[in-house]
């Protein structure tokens, strides 16, 4: 069981998690944080048909990604309620299933496993909710005291130049 933390503050994605040690190989003791413009440049680099340019979401190009991930599973509506829309997935390698609030598809629950049960995964969200606004602060990040965070940004910038999308030259 793993617990995280992650807050985007406009310019920074930071992660916190007691599992830190084992998330980032021992690399990271406490909290990370990487520069979101990193984050967009490698996700446009790892987005196939354009759906990503410079940040900005090309809406028909990430339609048609996720229409051709999700058809590769198959979607049953099985075990919902007058709150909640479940529906089992199954695919060749995985299967699961998918639990989303009903008045307002925000995701509630996911649970998958590989074949024979084997790389199982499971999510759960609470206390989901659509506001209006947020209160100033809301996505401020104050590590506890005498905690450093360390900064991944230089090192995924480095991973950029060496796969062709860093931009500029150091």
């Amino acid at each position: 069981k793993m617990e995280f933390n992650v807050i985007a503050d406009g310019t920074y994605l930071y992660l916190n998690s007691p599992n830190m040690a084992e998330v980032s190989g021992g690399m990271a003791q406490g909290p990370v944080k990487v520069e979101l413009a990193t984050i967009w440049k490698m996700v446009e680099l790892s987005t196939p048909s354009g759906a990503m340019k410079e940040g900005e979401v090309n809406t028909d190009a990430l339609a048609n990604m996720i229409r051709e991930a999700a058809s590769q599973f198959t979607f049953k509506e099985e075990g919902s309620t007058e709150g909640l829309k479940r529906y089992a997935i199954s695919a060749e390698e995985v299967s699961g299933h998918i639990a989303f609030s009903a008045d307002t598809w925000l995701p509630r629950a996911m649970e998958m496993s590989g074949p024979n049960g084997e790389g199982s995964m499971k999510m759960t969200a609470t206390d989901s909710k659509l506001v209006d606004s947020f209160p100033e602060g809301t996505f401020a990040f104050t590590p506890a005291e005498g905690v450093t965070v360390m900064d991944l940004t230089p090192m995924l910038q480095m991973q950029l130049n060496q796969m062709g999308g860093g931009g500029e030259e150091e």
